[in-house]
């Protein structure tokens, strides 16, 4: 996965913060799944296939370290149990069987605007979340959290709208990105 355009700076900040866990956490699942988003142009699958995700993980964490945040935001977060790389979604792990699946369409019209401003950032979270529960049911939160992101990896790679910008909404994280004008 490309990590190298997240602002590291804002999110160090934010992890460092001892009462900031969930909103550092909430950053790291953004920059997995816009770097998933970014290997997705390329691969059309859903995240990292699961012969690599230890390795890709462990990356992962090693380049946070290097970037300066804290070691232990990796293990708080659950990076690799919780946030995953690998979005299998009830069997989907292609973005073209995730755009197929039932229902998808109502996040795509839902969420297919800027997403800048919280009357339309709630629509298009409402809307994902109506389809995830549709789509997993009564599932433990992993399940819901890797199908969230398994949702906005084929709903960004469908073009029109910045990666970035949606990230902000649905991962509720501004400056996100260290290069001005990146549109993943």
């Amino acid at each position: 996965l490309d990590l190298s355009w997240p602002n590291y700076g804002l999110i160090a900040s934010v992890c460092s913060d001892q009462n900031g866990h969930s909103k550092c956490c909430r950053y790291i699942n953004a920059v997995l799944a816009v770097s998933s988003a970014m290997y997705a142009n390329t691969t059309g699958t859903l995240g990292v296939p699961a012969q690599f995700s230890d390795a890709c993980i462990a990356n992962i964490s090693d380049t946070l370290v290097s970037k300066g945040i804290l070691p232990t935001a990796a293990s708080f977060c659950g990076l690799g149990i919780k946030i995953q790389v690998s979005y299998q979604c009830v069997g989907m792990t292609t973005i073209h069987e995730m755009l197929q699946s039932p229902n998808f369409s109502d996040v795509t019209r839902s969420c297919a605007t800027t997403l800048s401003d919280d009357i339309t950032c709630k629509r298009c979270l409402n809307s994902g979340l109506s389809y995830l529960r549709h789509l997993v049911g009564e599932q433990d939160n992993v399940t819901l959290n890797t199908c969230r992101d398994a949702a906005f990896v084929a709903f960004v790679r469908q073009g029109n709208i910045s990666t970035v910008d949606t990230a902000g909404c649905f991962f509720s994280v501004q400056g996100l990105s260290s290069l001005q004008g990146l549109d993943i």
